[in-house]
């Protein structure tokens, strides 16, 4: 009787001990699931901090540019636009185009094509000495989000198009004679190709990316060293002494000569959009291969001398998909192409008459992957 009695006393007590060790078991858990949402509390508001920051420092970064709003005066006239050759006679032998009328009928043309994915984003290099505001570089940079290519396709400024409004000219007078809108309409118009957005900077800004960078190398030739060594095209006398055939880093005062000149190759014009592509994907690949701190630092410095007409979210996102197609390597064209013009004369300018329906074709299989007849 009594074996039993301790027994279910026994018994009871190990259940009570069961039921606190259960109970303690339980308010365990709980401490532990609270501890695990005060983590994430904190993680949460560690990553909206991040975001705002990010976010803020984007706006900055988008605030000091120079933002286009499309507002902007056309001459009230042609008088002296035309760029004009300083000895006529070096032009004499080129044929003459004399038709004024350049401008195509309502039936060629055709619709500016866009394709969803493709973001076409016109580059344009100023000249702005003398109250000039010439387009003397033009390039498309497109970004191809479909098979995530990055492309840079060189337009000579100096190929004769008709200019709605205005008598035909130099591809680098309509953005002086009526701005982008103007521009766009060129090119929409000559290239059947409608652009997203533009980007102008002034030469000497490159200047300025150059050195935050810390300098590009470049590979300069004899007759390059031996021209801009014994030009003006270097504004920093001191920078007149790059070392020929061989790659160095140059600095931004001979950076900004080696793109500008013209006159040390045959191909004049053709040899100058080649190099700027040269050196301009050189800036591109040390920007790329830079740190955080070093990136920041350009764009703090470069992003003053930019005028654009991209709109916030759209400069987000392109940013946003560039990011997504890796940075990778930059596939180029030049338009014309070597066997798609000739030079001429017109007014008293030295121009490309360019054929133009084989390079708007050439251009859009290069740029969208085909071209729709």
């Amino acid at each position: 009787m009594t074996d039993n009695k301790v027994n279910k006393s026994d018994k009871s007590q190990t259940k009570k001990t069961l039921s606190k060790g259960g109970n303690n078991k339980k308010k365990g858990t709980g401490k532990k699931k609270f501890n695990v949402k005060i983590l994430l509390a904190c993680v949460a508001a560690v990553v909206l901090l991040v975001i705002g920051i990010a976010v803020a420092y984007t706006i900055h970064l988008y605030s000091l540019m120079n933002i286009d709003t499309g507002e902007t005066t056309t001459l009230p006239s042609e008088e002296n636009i035309y760029e004009t050759v300083e000895n006529p006679e070096d032009i004499a032998h080129l044929p003459t185009i004399t038709i004024d009328d350049y401008n195509k009928t309502e039936e060629e043309k055709k619709e500016a094509r866009h394709v969803d994915g493709v973001y076409n984003i016109l580059l344009l290099g100023l000249d702005t000495t003398e109250g000039k505001k010439l387009t003397d570089t033009l390039m498309i940079a497109t970004l191809d989000t479909r098979s995530g290519e990055i492309k840079l396709t060189s337009v000579m400024r100096d190929i004769l198009v008709p200019i709605p409004g205005y008598s035909p000219n130099k591809l680098n007078v309509p953005y002086k004679l009526g701005g982008i809108a103007l521009l766009y309409q060129v090119f929409e118009e000559s290239f059947e190709i409608k652009i997203d957005g533009y980007v102008a900077i002034n030469y000497e800004a490159l200047e300025t990316v150059v050195d935050v960078l810390g300098g590009v190398p470049l590979y300069i030739k004899q007759e390059e060293a031996d021209f801009l060594n014994t030009s003006n095209y270097i504004s920093d006398e001191k920078s007149r002494n790059l070392l020929p055939n061989q790659t160095q880093t140059v600095n931004g005062s001979q950076f900004v000569g080696y793109c500008r000149q013209r006159w040390t190759t045959a191909d004049a014009d053709f040899g100058r959009t080649k190099r700027q592509r040269y050196a301009l994907n050189a800036v591109y690949e040390k920007f790329r291969n830079s740190g955080i701190d070093k990136i920041l630092a350009t764009m703090e410095a470069v992003l003053p001398y930019v005028i654009t007409d991209i709109k916030f979210n759209d400069m987000v996102s392109l940013a946003t998909n560039a990011v997504k197609t890796g940075l990778g390597d930059i596939q180029q064209l030049r338009i014309p192409t070597n066997t798609t013009h000739v030079e001429a004369q017109y007014k008293g300018m030295s121009v490309i008459d360019m054929d133009f329906a084989a390079n708007t074709k050439i251009l859009h299989e290069f740029i969208f992957g085909d071209y729709i007849e």
